[in-house]
């Protein structure tokens, strides 16, 4: 599940000076109990959402907000100069889908384990 995580006060305004509103948002990885994190652009004027790709992974969702604690405002603008060098991506349904999705417990398959030392086939065992 996607968790808001902060909304930054300042207004961070892009390259072509275009005001935004920025979020920092948090979502748990699949395969662990890492989180990552990402930053959100919102247009005070005309133009689509911006979403980074992920800016950092943390073990807890207490460790993303202190990470976020720590973000200038000349990061939030590099993130948004780098977001915003690509085609803007829209948080849309199905990236908020696929994190919820994420979310689901999966059954733990356990390790196999094989002996050390070589494995022999039936076949080589047998006398000739």
């Amino acid at each position: 599940m996607v968790r808001f995580v902060h909304r930054f006060d300042a207004i961070v305004r892009a390259h072509d000076r275009a005001p935004y509103l920025a979020f920092a948002c948090a979502g748990p990885r699949p395969d662990d109990d890492l989180w990552d994190a990402w930053l959100v652009f919102v247009p005070l004027e005309d133009g689509a959402t911006i979403a980074t790709d992920r800016e950092t992974t943390q073990p807890s969702l207490d460790a993303v907000d202190y990470w976020v604690g720590g973000l200038s405002h000349v990061y939030l603008e590099g993130a948004l100069d780098r977001a915003s060098g690509r085609t803007p991506r829209v948080m849309s349904p199905r990236r908020l889908g696929a994190v919820a999705r994420s979310t689901t417990p999966r059954p733990r398959v356990p390790r196999l384990h094989t002996p050390r030392g070589r494995i022999t086939s039936p076949r080589t065992t047998r006398p000739r």
